[in-house]
């Protein structure tokens, strides 16, 4: 295994979640049985705070969560209007930048501290297949965003309003999107990526718009809005854009030819390539010697220098790699991908070091028996039922309905001895009380309902005689004396 040697970050403000969270509100959650999103997610995006100590993942399915980093435990949920595509920190931490696919109030400012959406801004342009890139710039004054149709803008965080556009020429009647954005260290200039997304009609036939020779990378003063150098013609688009931190270099990937290119800044020429698959995240290091490459089912710790793999992960990444970044001191990998759980990875041993979350269906019902310490949870997409001890968090036992019926209702009984589970096939209501020490199904009831109307409530009673079961109409089951064994 090639060594690594970790370079750590100083540049960052220190944590003031801490320091202030006598002012949250938010109820402590002293257990945590997961992360419940109600439906599949992506994770977009992923940003540290500070020193490492929180981070943050925006989500597929409108949230922003706020992680402690050691602990996994979950310390805030922030709910945009659609898919989270992009974060981006303040200097001093205090601040939050998110942008979704919303077709409004895209573009979102939140006091990280207390949760509260501060500002919200409206692009009024087509958003890129990326979502709308967003910075902060000009000491957090200004707010720097990407989108559809090659425009960039530039607001001011205070206002809120627009001071400036950046427009990219093209020679298409389709406009490229800004995939990409990152700032010089100096803060004066911004880098973007772009890429072609659609068709126009080209000697009578229709046909896919791609950069041909075009430049896919641009660089813009901020404050002139001059367009100082433009490159990558030939190439194709940009998917991800790095910069090292002295501001030489430019790092540019994409997964139409599987490539990364490494650009000199003030020449526009490139100075490596790097062919070593499809590239859809970048992130550099703070000494600037290595550099973070995501793709599809993996990524790559690489020398900048050489190109050698320092690194690869090929094993526990879903789908594309949507998001990574190097921890601040260097040792570790938060990545985003196509699941809902943001993970982070020992870069010395190439081990997964923690996930974020993990429970990402919808639950149908939660009980929690009044003796034993026992919860249960039902999770209707995979029809199955969760035993908790709910005094640590650990998962005692899953059972496995696999039924043939939608479950739309369950409960667990006083002692957590017993539970019943209620569902409707399209044809009739079913009931099935089980023995959870054994996981055994000991009792099935069915009724047909002209309606169609599925079991809406289910309740043991305390001595465990009783099953109380609604649906249109109310029946007591008597539980010792089954109707129909199963």
């Amino acid at each position: 295994m090639e060594e690594y040697f970790p370079e750590g970050s100083s540049t960052r403000g220190a944590n003031l979640i801490s320091a202030e969270a006598g002012t949250d509100q938010t109820p402590e959650i002293f257990v945590q049985m997961g992360h419940v999103s109600g439906s599949f997610s992506y994770t977009n995006a992923v940003e540290f705070i500070g020193n490492g100590q929180y981070l943050l993942s925006g989500n597929g399915d409108g949230t922003i969560k706020l992680w402690e980093t050691q602990t996994g435990r979950e310390v805030r949920t922030f709910r945009c209007e659609d898919d989270v595509t992009n974060l981006a920190v303040s200097a001093d931490n205090r601040y939050l930048l998110s942008s979704d696919m919303s077709s409004s109030r895209n573009i979102n400012l939140w006091n990280i501290l207390s949760g509260e959406k501060l500002k919200f801004l409206h692009t009024h342009i087509e958003m890129s297949c990326n979502g709308y890139p967003v910075l902060f710039c000009n000491n957090d004054k200004n707010i720097i965003s990407g989108g559809g149709e090659g425009i960039i803008r530039l607001w001011g965080t205070e206002s809120g309003k627009i001071i400036r556009e950046y427009h990219a020429d093209s020679n298409s009647s389709i406009k490229p999107d800004v995939s990409s954005i990152v700032l010089t260290p100096d803060g004066q200039f911004v880098v973007a990526g772009y890429r072609y997304n659609g068709q126009e009609e080209i000697d009578g036939m229709m046909r896919d718009v791609t950069s041909g020779d075009l430049n896919t990378i641009k660089i813009w003063n901020i404050n002139s809005g001059e367009e100082t150098a433009a490159f990558n013609g030939g190439n194709g688009w940009v998917e991800a854009l790095s910069i090292t931190p002295d501001g030489e270099y430019i790092i540019s990937g994409d997964w139409q030819q599987d490539s990364v290119r490494v650009w000199n800044i003030k020449t526009g020429k490139q100075s490596a390539a790097y062919h070593i698959g499809g590239t859809s995240a970048i992130d550099i290091s703070a000494g600037g010697k290595y550099a973070l490459l995501g793709g599809c089912m993996g990524f790559r710790l690489i020398e900048l220098s050489s190109g050698k793999q320092i690194r690869v992960v090929n094993k526990g990444i879903d789908g594309w790699v949507r998001s990574i970044k190097f921890s601040p001191d260097g040792k570790d990998a938060l990545v985003g991908d196509d699941s809902s759980k943001p993970m982070l990875w020992d870069l010395q041993t190439a081990s997964l070091v923690n996930e974020y979350g993990g429970y990402t269906n919808q639950l149908e019902t939660v009980k929690i028996s009044k003796t034993g310490h026992v919860m249960l949870t039902a999770d209707d997409y995979n029809d199955a039922v969760s035993i908790w001890d709910y005094q640590n968090g650990t998962l005692l036992k899953t059972i496995a309905r696999d039924n043939g019926s939608i479950m739309s209702s369950a409960t667990i009984s006083s002692d957590g001895k017993l539970m019943a589970t209620g569902g409707w096939n399209g044809r009739t209501s079913n009931a099935i009380i089980w023995d959870i020490a054994s996981s055994k199904p000991i009792m099935r009831l069915e009724r047909e309902e002209e309606s169609g109307s599925h079991t809406a409530f289910l309740h043991i009673t305390d001595d465990n005689n009783y099953l109380i079961w609604a649906m249109q109409s109310l029946s007591l089951i008597h539980i010792s004396e089954p109707t129909r064994p199963y």
